[in-house]
């Protein structure tokens, strides 16, 4: 989860144990819109988040989401970087750039 700070430039990484599916589990599911735009606002608020204070996210892909089961929150996993065929280009992989590029590619995944 991230928690932009009000009074800093901050953002916290919490880690807790939360009762989460991957997108994968989402598949066989028929997911209304409202739920697929909501999760893909999260996302690139948070990405927005990390920008600012120039971290990222390194290996955007919808893998790499996690969706609450009880608040039907999403939460980014896996900044260890990499780089995934099919999710943006190599020469912009670990960069902004490549972020965003990714951003689109998981928009294009929850058909919005």
């Amino acid at each position: 989860m991230v928690t932009k700070s009000a009074l800093s430039r901050s953002i916290y990484l919490m880690q807790r144990r939360t009762r989460c599916q991957t997108w994968l589990a989402w598949r066989r599911r028929i997911v209304n819109i409202d739920r697929r735009k909501k999760w893909s606002l999260q996302i690139r608020e948070t990405i927005a988040q990390l920008h600012e204070i120039s971290v990222v996210w390194g290996d955007a892909k919808p893998d790499n989401v996690l969706i609450d089961s009880k608040t039907d929150d999403i939460y980014i996993i896996d900044f260890g970087g990499g780089y995934t065929d099919g999710c943006g280009a190599e020469a912009t992989m670990n960069t902004i750039e490549g972020d965003v590029q990714a951003s689109k590619k998981i928009d294009n995944y929850l058909q919005i």
